[in-house]
């Protein structure tokens, strides 16, 4: 099986804007397609392989270890990547 790369997008946030009216696919996360669908006229359809999953890090400088703020927040996104979608909802 081959592929034609024919966009590469730095952000997901732009994948509804290059489908949209076109026969073109995209390879996104799960949760993040769950959330585009909802807003855009796109449709979630299974892969024809198998497509291993990858590790999100967070990383942040010395300085910002014990501030309660950033820690708050790296909290916060640690909390929001553990929750699990509602796909197809």
């Amino acid at each position: 099986m081959a592929r034609r790369v024919a966009v590469q997008a730095s952000t997901f946030l732009i994948v509804p804007y290059l489908l949209t009216g076109t026969t073109r696919i995209a390879t996104v996360p799960e949760r993040i397609a769950a959330e585009l669908v909802r807003k855009h006229p796109l449709r979630i359809l299974k892969p024809p392989v198998e497509i291993p999953g990858f590790t999100m890090c967070q990383g942040w400088h010395e300085i910002h270890r014990n501030d309660p703020g950033h820690r708050w927040l790296r909290d916060a996104l640690i909390n929001a990547a553990k929750a699990r979608p509602r796909v197809g909802s």
